[in-house]
């Protein structure tokens, strides 16, 4: 069962039916702290533009540092590089400067100074290395988590508004977003940005439209379709054939693994209650 792994910062407030509450359109998100906002699409949309920009940047920046320093690679000794040290290369070449010629062909003078010059460069290596490693991991942190807040914003707000979701699972839009928001990827940046499904490592194009990625229903469907235990989370096809069976055992419907409108009543809790209860069971 794909998840995102993902620390959910807030969740999606439900009614007494287990279905998402909607004000002026908008899903209503509960913060840690208790507070309850609704989800404003566009100034998400506005926030993920601005972060792709600024990973951009930031990308650019962690290019260039590593450029920089590589400039400063002279050689490698025992497997590591070895680092020019700019003020000592500059005190050296004023040394050398001022050598006259007939020092210069004393070849133990020279091999002397290149052992001077050489521990000098290694001296400094690690300091250099750390350096920018910090600068690395700082620049690759600060990444991941802009990344993190762009995946919750397009993402979960999919779910939180899927019609596929609503109408055809009985699946909270929160934990239908932990079941299978690991199937989705944000790709592009800034105003390109989308988010494009993937099943079996592999990206779901379009049947509407050949050749480009599906939309988010449209992959979401196909994700539901191919899922093993989809009879499980499915409503109930209006006008289905069978019987309308007991809500004690999960309100199937002549054992063809739909359920009855018994079931939709009960709370959201309880449905996913039974649902596990009959995997763990071998229902």
């Amino acid at each position: 069962m794909p998840q995102n792994g993902r620390r959910d910062a807030m969740k999606l407030k439900l009614n007494e039916n287990g279905n998402v509450v909607i004000i002026d359109g908008k899903p209503v998100y509960i913060h840690p702290d208790g507070k309850e906002a609704p989800f404003d699409a566009k100034a998400a949309m506005d926030t993920i533009h601005n972060l792709n920009n600024e990973n951009a940047e930031r990308r650019r920046a962690n290019d260039a540092l590593t450029k920089t320093i590589n400039s400063y690679v002279i050689g490698e000794e025992d497997g590591k590089p070895v680092f020019i040290d700019p003020e000592k290369a500059k005190n050296a070449l004023e040394t050398i400067k001022n050598f006259d010629d007939k020092k210069l062909i004393d070849a133990g003078q020279v091999e002397t100074l290149k052992m001077e010059m050489n521990k000098a460069f290694i001296s400094k290596e690690e300091d250099l290395k750390k350096g920018f490693r910090l600068k690395e991991e700082g620049l690759t942190g600060t990444i991941k988590k802009k990344d993190d807040t762009i995946f919750e914003l397009m993402v979960r707000s999919q779910f939180a508004s899927s019609p596929t979701i609503q109408d055809k699972t009985i699946l909270p839009p929160d934990i239908a977003s932990k079941y299978f928001g690991g199937n989705f990827v944000v790709e592009g940046e800034g105003s390109d940005a989308k988010v494009v499904g993937y099943f079996n490592k592999e990206k779901i194009f379009s049947r509407e439209r050949p050749g480009e990625p599906a939309g988010f229903e449209e992959a979401l469907g196909v994700i539901i379709d191919n899922y093993p235990l989809k009879d499980r989370i499915l409503k109930a096809t209006v006008g289905g054939a069978g019987g309308t069976g007991g809500a004690g055992g999960g309100g199937r419907q002549g054992g063809q693994g739909k359920r009855d409108e018994a079931f939709y009543k009960l709370p959201a809790t309880e449905r996913l209650k039974i649902i596990h209860s009959e995997k763990s069971a071998g229902a």
